[in-house]
């Protein structure tokens, strides 16, 4: 009987780590540019203080004003570091999503303190 029609099946992996090492080299994007200024272990810290600013800027609309600012100015900061770690690294290709995002958090931060001003 000829079974040329039916499913293949993978090849057994060889080990856990080798298929590890392969699936981190195929998820990193050819476009980013490692900035040299960060290591990985800091990445997850990273995106939990833009998770802390952006909760600190809702809570700030929703009613607790000061918090909503010192989020804001966190922001600023935070991605004014960003553009300053792409400066020194020379990445000036992956540079525009760190400038663009520092614009918004500027835009934020003026709207926060605008409308505390004016309450």
């Amino acid at each position: 009987m000829n079974d040329s029609h039916a499913p293949s099946t993978p090849p057994p992996p060889t080990s856990f780590h080798t298929q590890r090492r392969s699936l981190q080299r195929r998820s990193a994007p050819r476009y980013s540019a490692p900035t040299g200024c960060l290591s990985r272990p800091g990445t997850p810290w990273l995106g939990a203080l833009k998770g802390a600013g952006a909760a600190g800027l809702l809570v700030g609309l929703l009613g607790f004003r000061p918090l909503g600012v010192a989020a804001a100015v966190g922001l600023v900061l935070f991605f004014v570091g960003a553009v300053v770690a792409h400066v020194r690294a020379r990445a000036y290709a992956t540079m525009a999503a760190p400038a663009g995002y520092l614009g918004l958090a500027v835009a934020s931060l003026a709207l926060t303190v605008l409308r505390q001003g004016g309450a």
